[in-house]
């Protein structure tokens, strides 16, 4: 990881995160895009990956930052916009990168969890986007368990538990219907 974290974080938002996270990506070793039809796969999960640091919020506001695209700032979006979307079980209306992390929190509110507060969110790492790492699932799993710690909320000891909540995301708010190979692989490798 060429950046430190915690200390970008602290520069971004002003304070230190509550929590930390890793998700690797995974390349296959048999079986590429056979998965969601049952078929055979083998899939391995990479040192590279995606980690990211949050700390909640005492107003609505979820604020979003990546260390890979740093010339786009912080990007902000009112939770209540979110919860709206959610309640009308919208899918997802805004496209950028901070769509499969908003999944996330639909996915968790889908199951009738509450996530009412907002949060700063800083992610990056070495997983390059667009190469076929599954990184969309690496940030889908990497946010599941990051909002897990910092809402208390969700059964990490079980192991479908992160990858179906971030197959969810992926299939319902952001509209790729994939199996769930990337999300579990990125889970439990």
């Amino acid at each position: 990881m060429d950046f430190d974290l915690k200390e970008q974080f602290q520069e971004l938002f002003g304070a230190a995160p509550a929590f930390t996270a890793f998700a690797p990506g995974r390349v296959n070793l048999i079986g590429e895009h056979i998965d969601y039809n049952g078929g055979h796969v083998l899939p391995c999960a990479l040192s590279l990956g995606i980690s990211g640091a949050i700390r909640l919020r005492d107003d609505g506001l979820m604020r979003f930052a990546s260390a890979q695209f740093p010339e786009s700032g912080i990007t902000e979006h009112p939770l209540d916009d979110l919860l709206e979307e959610i309640a009308q079980n919208a899918s997802v209306k805004k496209r950028d990168w901070t769509m499969y992390v908003r999944g996330v929190l639909w996915s968790y509110a889908q199951r009738g969890y509450s996530v009412d507060r907002g949060f700063d969110l800083l992610v990056g790492g070495d997983l390059p986007g667009n190469a076929g790492l599954s990184s969309s699932a690496a940030l889908e799993v990497l946010t599941a368990r990051l909002f897990a710690a910092a809402y208390g909320i969700g059964d990490l000891q079980d192991p479908t538990f992160l990858p179906l909540l971030a197959q969810n995301a992926e299939n319902g708010y952001v509209g790729m219907h994939c199996g769930i190979m990337d999300q579990y692989a990125s889970a439990n490798g």
